[in-house]
């Protein structure tokens, strides 16, 4: 869970900061009654800032302020908050739909230029600084220096260095990957369902009507508690056939269809970037529609990363392709 910003009440949001240690008591959750979509549609276009992305990730939405306090109600799915007062429920179904159709447009804005303006330096939307040109041009320059100059039988020898050179360092680097730290598959994988996170799984889709079917069996085949599954398929805003396709397929109650508004650049990390917003699990996975999970990968992920130092933050599954029998090429 990320940090959050701490607002006064006179503010109109935050009164203390979520996550804080404090004692006061909250009513269970069987004594909360739903709040109506209308008054939800209301609220939810109030919020502002960094509020949206506090609600997004809490499920927290403000109905009333009182001097030093302030009373929500919190989407149903979302973990309970340490002295939050609540006083009513969110439907899962209608907080997502609020969120998505008052603030798609700039939280898909957002997806597309977020890094660009916060961390520039790691951001590709400038393709090239004026270093990296200078740099490249130079090389250009040196290149055709070498064909006009050097003799042909010279040529030659720089050229299959060069490609040595080149495969050499490829060779290399799968050398260093044998000495990552390798997760086996257990039989005992985590089988306490009470210790597993959320884990959100997050399957960008375009244009791939073909593969749907079996998509859906693959997720439903997933060895993983239901109740801590956060399931998103996403889909853009052009793609009216995918968007067909998945209407009329029976979903879960773990699923969830986010369709991310149509914008440029049209990508899959834009895609990913905006169902992040919706994202619930501590714990983060993606899938390409074409792709079969092997049933225990997440309580394996789960159980590794459980034991595994905190600054590991990414495990990649071993890739089982089609055809790896075909020839020894694929193998």
């Amino acid at each position: 869970m990320g940090p959050v910003q701490n607002k006064s009440a006179q503010d109109g949001f935050f009164g203390s900061e979520l996550g804080g240690q404090l004692d006061a008591s909250l009513p269970g959750d069987g004594l909360l009654s739903y709040l109506p979509p209308r008054l939800l549609q209301l609220l939810v276009a109030k919020l502002s800032g960094s509020d949206i992305q506090t609600a997004l990730q809490h499920g927290l939405v403000p109905v009333a302020w009182l001097p030093y306090q302030v009373y929500y109600a919190q989407c149903e799915g979302y973990p309970p908050q340490t002295g939050i007062r609540l006083v009513a429920k969110i439907r899962r179904a209608e907080f997502d739909s609020a969120i998505q159709q008052i603030f798609s447009r700039r939280l898909a804005r957002a997806a597309a230029f977020g890094l660009a303006r916060a961390l520039p330096q790691f951001s590709a939307r400038r393709r090239l600084t004026w270093a990296q040109g200078a740099w490249a041009l130079l090389a250009l320059a040196m290149m055709i220096a070498v064909f006009i100059l050097l003799p042909t039988t010279v040529l030659h020898h720089v050229l299959g260095s060069s490609f040595l050179l080149f495969f050499g360092a490829m060779v290399w680097l799968r050398v260093l990957a044998l000495n990552e730290p390798q997760i086996k598959h257990e039989a005992d994988a985590e089988n306490d369902d009470s210790k597993l996170p959320i884990y959100s799984v997050l399957v960008p889709m375009f244009r791939e009507t073909s593969v749907l079917p079996q998509l859906l069996v693959a997720l439903n085949s997933m060895n993983y508690p239901a109740s801590k599954l956060d399931i998103k398929l996403i889909l853009e805003e052009s793609d009216i056939a995918m968007q067909r396709a998945v209407s009329a397929m029976t979903l879960l109650g773990h699923f969830q269809v986010l369709v991310v508004p149509s914008g440029r650049p049209q990508t899959k990390p834009r895609a990913l970037n905006y169902a992040l917003n919706f994202a619930r699990g501590s714990l983060v996975t993606i899938f390409d529609a074409e792709d079969i999970p092997e049933p225990m990968q997440l309580r394996v992920a789960a159980k590794a990363f459980a034991k595994l130092p905190e600054h590991v933050a990414c495990l990649q599954a071993e890739l089982s392709y089609y055809n790896a029998n075909e020839n020894w090429l694929t193998r």
